[in-house]
């Protein structure tokens, strides 16, 4: 204790003892105690930066070499240290992240799809009459094929230019056409732009077509009509407040960036960040033409197209996992206090923070003097004057 007076008052304790935590970290993150009082635990908290994985292992050595018993959770990054009681170095790497390039795949179960890749365009096309999106996240869909990438739970981004040069108007038209977004794998949930075949006064064929917060499906501002033998270039992403988010712009330039966006508020969505979804495309009753398609991951990495793509079933052959932990902006290890570091922060930081009650009493004692003084004279010179 630097100032046994404060000390008295602080409510810190007094011949407490202290061990250090030292870290050698490379590429990752680490927010840990660097001070704690003997015997108490302590948790750490490693995070990946980009380009790297979360630590798969972490060593721990005491200053005198005797064994140090932890538990680690390498898939939550977390170090748990009980009852520390000498000085500990803890050691971890991040380990180098393989990037896999993946390719979309047919998902056609009424066998109604046709792929052809021609002079750099994929060509759609889907011959249903009849057929239906799924209504709802229990309800299959009706004639439904797609191209789908393989399943992620982290937040990648699609983009493409997308020409349909055939709408079929099918049975139900409001609920059939183009479906450009993520596809839930655990259940029939989406969240898309739709570009459907009905016709009306509104001009809202175009739009944010989803199944929404309450298990139905449906559309959201802002809302077009759907055009065929017109471009449009869509990216389907996801922003920084976790929504997901559609940009679409034509051609011709009715509809711009500022116009054609569309932001899935997290309170609307019955899908969200981490569930498990496929992105790609939903077609009922069109033909479509496909350029500049692109996928590319939670870091940045163009992941379609490119050599050496992986379907689903590749993929997790080869042990390459797509969902990892969301990446820490810098690769700065950081190591700020965490709870366990409360007592060493009191040691350094309160003497100087903390009021001195015997200085206060000095003051107090001296201010009363005065106060007293003064009034005695003001009688005494009341007195003299009468």
């Amino acid at each position: 204790i630097d100032n046994y007076a404060t000390a008295k008052f602080s409510g810190t304790e007094i011949n407490t003892e202290w061990v250090t935590l030292t870290y050698d970290v490379k590429d990752a993150t680490v927010e840990g105690a660097t001070e704690i009082a003997t015997g108490k635990d302590v948790i750490v908290k490693f995070a990946n930066i980009k380009g790297y994985n979360v630590p798969k292992t972490v060593e721990v050595t005491s200053a005198s070499g005797a064994e140090v018993k932890f538990d680690y959770n390498a898939k939550e990054g977390l170090l748990t240290l009980k009852g520390v009681s000498e000085n500990l170095t803890i050691k971890a790497a991040g380990e180098v992240r393989a990037i896999a390039k993946v390719n979309y795949e047919e998902v056609d179960e009424p066998n109604l799809l046709t792929v052809e890749e021609k002079d750099g365009v994929i060509i759609l096309k889907q011959t249903a009459t009849s057929g239906i999106t799924a209504k709802d996240s229990k309800t299959a869909p009706v004639n439904q094929s797609f191209i789908l990438f393989p399943e992620t739970t982290t937040a990648q981004t699609l983009s493409m230019t997308l020409k349909i040069t055939e709408l079929v108007e099918t049975e139900d038209p409001k609920n059939s056409g183009v479906f450009v977004g993520t596809f839930a794998t655990d259940n029939y949930a989406f969240t898309t732009l739709g570009l459907r075949a009905y016709k009306s006064d509104k001009n809202d064929s175009l739009s944010g077509y989803w199944t929404k917060a309450d298990d139905y499906v449906g559309n959201g501002s802002p809302k077009f009509l759907t055009r065929t033998n017109l471009a449009y270039d869509i990216t389907f992403t996801t922003n920084e407040a976790g929504q997901f988010e559609v940009t679409f712009t034509t051609e011709d330039g009715n509809i711009t960036a500022d116009k054609g966006n569309k932001k899935f508020k997290v309170g609307e969505n019955f899908m969200q960040q981490g569930d498990k979804r496929r992105y790609g495309i939903g077609i009922i009753g069109a033909t479509v033409e496909i350029t500049n398609l692109k996928l590319t991951d939670h870091e940045g990495n163009e992941i379609y197209p490119g050599e050496g793509l992986m379907t689903m079933e590749e993929l997790a052959a080869s042990g390459i996992k797509l969902e990892e932990v969301t990446p820490v902006a810098t690769p700065t290890p950081t190591i700020p206090p965490v709870p366990g570091a409360e007592e060493a922060a009191q040691r350094h930081a309160e003497a100087a923070n903390q009021i001195d009650w015997d200085v206060v009493f000095f003051v107090a004692v001296v201010i009363v003097g005065v106060a007293a003084f003064i009034v005695v004279r003001k009688k005494k010179n009341k007195k003299h004057v009468e």
